[in-house]
C-alpha cells in the first residue's frame, strides 16, 4: 500500500558552521507541514518541510521530495534543489 507522510524539521547552524537536525515532527498535511517549519525556522535559525512517500507493509525505502526550506540551510536542503 502506497503511503505519504508528511514531516517538519528544525535545522541549527553550529559556531563552526556545520549543520545539525533537530527532532522530526510528522504533521497531516503538506500545507501543515510547511507551516510547522516556517515556525521552525524562527526558532532554530532554519527548517524544512518535506515528504515520504513509500510503501511500508515491504519495508523499502521510500523516495523524500522536500516542500519547503526556510532560513539557513544547507545547499543542498534547499526548496528546489
Amino acid at each position: 500500500m502506497q503511503m505519504t507522510r508528511y514531516f517538519a524539521v528544525g535545522v541549527e547552524q553550529t559556531p563552526d558552521g556545520e549543520f545539525v537536525a533537530g527532532r522530526c515532527d510528522e504533521v497531516l498535511s503538506a500545507q501543515s507541514a510547511v507551516r510547522k517549519a516556517r515556525s521552525l525556522a524562527y526558532q532554530k535559525g532554519g527548517a524544512v518541510a518535506f515528504e515520504w512517500r513509500g510503501e511500508i507493509e515491504f519495508g523499502r525505502p521510500g523516495s523524500i521530495e522536500i516542500l519547503a526550506g526556510f532560513g539557513e540551510l544547507p545547499t543542498q536542503l534547499r526548496s528546489g534543489s
